[in-house]
Formats: C-alpha cells, structure tokens, sequence
C-alpha cells in the first residue's frame, strides 16, 4: 500500500528553521520560569558579571520566611568555585564562604545553600531537596 503524499506546510526553508527556533525558544523559556517558580533559583552570575547581591540574607529575593531551621547553626565551608569568588570580590572585595543550612519546607526536607561575605552580605540563596549536613 502506497503512503499518501506528505504535506508541505512551509513554502520555503526559512520559515520551517524561524518556526522551529521559535518553538524551541518558548519551550526554553517556559521551563527556566518553571524551575524558578518551583524552587526559587536565583540565576544572578552573567558571562562576567554578578547581578545580585542582597545586604544580608533576609533581604535576598529568595528568602523564605516559612523555611524552618534544624541547625543552630549553618555549616560554613571555604568556597571552592575560584571563578565565581573572583567576581565577587571585584563587586565586593574580602572573605566569601559558602554556608549550607538544613531544615523544612512545608514539611519537606531541604537545605539552603548561598555564598556569605563577611560583612553579611549574601549572593546566590537557593533551596535544594535534601539535607546537606545533618544526620537524622
């Protein structure tokens, strides 16, 4: 049996690459909006540049109030991501750790992670699933 001859919905190349890159686009953008709603990332580190710095960690955009912490206090580890501490100091210039703090979320497991700087200034606060450093 012969297949039926398939349609050509495009009358040239240009339209069917525009239409595809189209597509790929909006689907790129919808998923990064949905990661962000969904978990808070804060995408704050451009090609050479550091976007978002909060004067202290209360005042980040991704705080969250209701996050209730298990620890007295958080774990602080030397950063180990060079790149990224270059740039920070050239915005803000002294000693960054990265701090990890476990505790709930609704009820689910979670640990906030950011870069501290001394003088309490903080970049890149996210939850993520899981805890980083508490044993049940």
């Amino acid at each position: 049996m012969k297949e039926p001859p398939k349609l050509n919905l495009f009358d040239d190349d240009k339209e069917k690459k525009l239409a595809e890159h189209n597509q790929k686009s909006i689907n790129v953008e919808q998923l990064l909006q949905a990661i962000a709603e969904d978990e808070k990332i804060q995408i704050g580190v451009g090609q050479d540049e550091i976007r978002y710095i909060a004067k202290s960690l209360k005042e980040h955009k991704n705080y969250k109030e209701d996050f209730e912490r298990v620890q007295l206090r958080p774990t602080k580890d030397k950063a180990n991501n060079m790149r990224l501490i270059k740039r920070l100091q050239k915005r803000l210039k002294g000693i960054w750790t990265k701090v990890y703090h476990d505790g709930y979320d609704n009820e689910i497991k979670k640990s906030e992670h950011y870069h501290l700087h001394e003088s309490g200034a903080v970049f890149g606060l996210k939850y993520k699933l899981g805890w980083s450093n508490t044993e049940e």
